[in-house]
């Protein structure tokens, strides 16, 4: 699947959230430390001892949702669309990966960091905007990268991955034409 495809499916799903929800009259600013805030939980639930893997799977996939959700609130999905698929980013991944070093949840959490301190999202006393351009695109594109790098070391493919995000895609369609 095109990575395109995910960033727009994500798209379509936080337009009817927008639209169905108070979250249409919040402030841009606001919209992504929701989103930020919500990856964060997301993490934690996919780092839980006692889960299987599928339920694994399926807490990987929302936080997935949220990652995609980020890219295009920030416009920064560019950088990752230019890749096209998971698949060449998880070769990408692969190749340059050593194996003998485990991946370290680290990564994911200083990448993250780094782009919520980009985006000013979390800092309310500061007057400054959010950072634009490719700094913050550069940052985007390291956190999709460790989050990916994530699904690898939990032993996830790509094709498990699409259809765990399509299927939880569907869910929340539903959910909110059923008024969630």
């Amino acid at each position: 699947m095109l990575l395109k495809e995910l960033f727009d499916k994500q798209e379509e799903l936080d337009n009817i959230i927008r639209k169905n929800h108070v979250e249409a009259n919040d402030k841009h600013s606001t919209v992504i430390s929701k989103r930020f805030l919500a990856f964060i939980v997301e993490l934690g639930e996919v780092l839980e001892d006692r889960i299987t893997r599928r339920h694994r799977l399926e807490e990987y996939v929302d936080g997935l949702h949220f990652i995609l959700s980020i890219g295009n609130e920030l416009n920064a999905k560019d950088y990752v669309v230019n890749c096209a698929t998971l698949d060449y980013i998880y070769k990408d991944i692969k190749l340059g990966r050593n194996n003998d070093i485990p991946f370290d949840l680290k990564k994911v959490i200083v990448d993250f960091g780094l782009l919520a301190n980009k985006c000013r999202s979390f800092k309310f006393w500061s007057k400054k905007g959010m950072e634009m351009g490719a700094s913050l695109n550069n940052e985007y594109t390291n956190l999709f990268y460790s989050y990916i790098e994530m699904a690898i070391s939990l032993g996830f493919g790509v094709c498990e991955i699409e259809k765990a995000y399509l299927d939880k895609y569907k869910v929340n369609i539903e959910r909110q034409d059923n008024g969630y």
